[in-house]
């Protein structure tokens, strides 16, 4: 703080390690914000963040962002004021690992830019979408990808799905016309789905 730096607190952890109300609550005190997940926050408040607030309230006053998966993010500013939510982005589910490590990459990368921290959040949803949209996750995570979800958004997961199934219809057709056909007693076929990168 002293260098003008912002804290920001991560509460995610599991296992035996994983921080209590009262670690939080003393740690806190020198963070500008908490960030988690509603499991996360169920956890360290034995109910979900809507309940358990005030709770968190008493010991925490900055801003705090609940993430919720597909469903996108919370916002609460502090006690008093209105819960926000922030919409996610609807992209086809490839790769769940990391998602809540570059929805934090995205949410930080906008608010150390100067977003407010709904705008924060909403650029964090997208790295979040992003990862979770690529086979590689986090590490296909790129702003130029995400700008173009906020802006353009994926193509929809129906235009993928039609790809497959022509794809599926293709080879069937060709098995049909293949000379000297013969029925097969036992007929299998396997089709693995694909994607195509979202930009190119």
């Amino acid at each position: 703080h002293s260098t003008g730096a912002r804290a920001v607190l991560d509460i995610g952890q599991g296992g035996p390690g994983a921080l209590n109300i009262e670690e939080i609550a003393q740690i806190g005190t020198e963070m500008d914000l908490l960030i988690g997940s509603e499991a996360e926050f169920t956890a360290v408040l034995g109910c979900p963040y809507t309940e358990g607030r005030e709770l968190l309230r008493e010991l925490f006053s900055g801003p705090v962002v609940v993430k919720q998966g597909a469903a996108g993010a919370l916002v609460d500013i502090g006690s008093g004021e209105t819960l926000r939510p922030v919409p996610g982005f609807n992209v086809q589910v490839t790769n769940l690992i990391g998602a809540g490590d570059a929805f934090a990459g995205g949410l930080l990368s906008a608010w150390l830019d100067g977003a407010d921290l709904e705008s924060a959040c909403v650029c964090g949803n997208a790295a979040g979408a992003v990862s979770v949209a690529c086979a590689g996750g986090p590490q296909d995570v790129t702003r130029k990808a995400v700008d173009s979800l906020q802006s353009e958004g994926f193509r929809r997961s129906e235009e993928h799905t039609s790809e497959l199934q022509s794809l599926v219809n293709l080879v069937c057709r060709l098995l049909l016309e293949k000379k000297n056909y013969q029925p097969y007693k036992n007929f299998r076929v396997l089709t693995v789905s694909y994607r195509l990168h979202p930009y190119p």
